[in-house]
C-alpha cells in the first residue's frame, strides 16, 4: 500500500477486535484486502472473522477465507510461507495445522518422501 493507513486500520491489526468501536469503512476494506491476499484464514470464532466474512457478503463475494489447494505448485509455495511462518516465530495451531495438511498432500501427490515428510514434520509441527 503507498497510501498512509488510517488510525483505525493499525487498531484491526495490531489490537483485539472492539465491537464497540466504529472503525472506517476504508480500514474495514483495507483489513479484508490484506487478509485476502495473506490467504491465511481467520479462525470462524473470533469478531475480526465476522467482520470480514461481513463485509465479503456485503460485497457479494464468495470467495471462501479458507481455500483449499491441490495444485502441487501452490502446495509447494504454501509450504515455504508457511515454514517461513513457522521460523519467524508464529507456531500458532492454524499455521501448524495447515503445514500438516499441505505436508499431506504433498505426500500424496508423491512430491515428498515419507522420510523428508517426516524431517519436516518433526522440525515444524511437533517443533515446542
Amino acid at each position: 500500500m503507498k497510501k498512509k493507513a488510517d488510525k483505525s486500520l493499525i487498531e484491526l491489526l495490531t489490537k483485539r477486535y472492539n465491537k464497540k468501536k466504529v472503525y472506517s469503512e476504508q480500514a474495514k476494506k483495507d483489513f479484508q484486502k490484506l487478509v485476502s491476499l495473506s490467504k491465511l484464514p481467520i479462525h470462524p470464532t473470533t469478531n475480526k472473522y465476522n467482520l470480514v466474512e461481513s463485509i465479503e457478503n456485503e460485497n457479494n463475494n464468495k470467495e471462501s477465507m479458507i481455500k483449499i489447494i491441490s495444485d502441487p505448485n501452490e502446495l509447494v509455495n504454501r509450504l515455504e510461507i508457511l515454514t517461513g511462518e513457522i521460523s519467524a516465530g508464529n507456531d500458532s495451531n492454524m499455521v501448524k495445522n495447515e503445514l500438516s495438511e499441505v505436508l499431506d498432500k504433498l505426500l500424496t501427490y508423491q512430491i515428498l518422501t515419507p522420510g523428508e515428510h517426516k524431517i519436516l514434520y518433526q522440525q515444524f509441527i511437533m517443533k515446542k
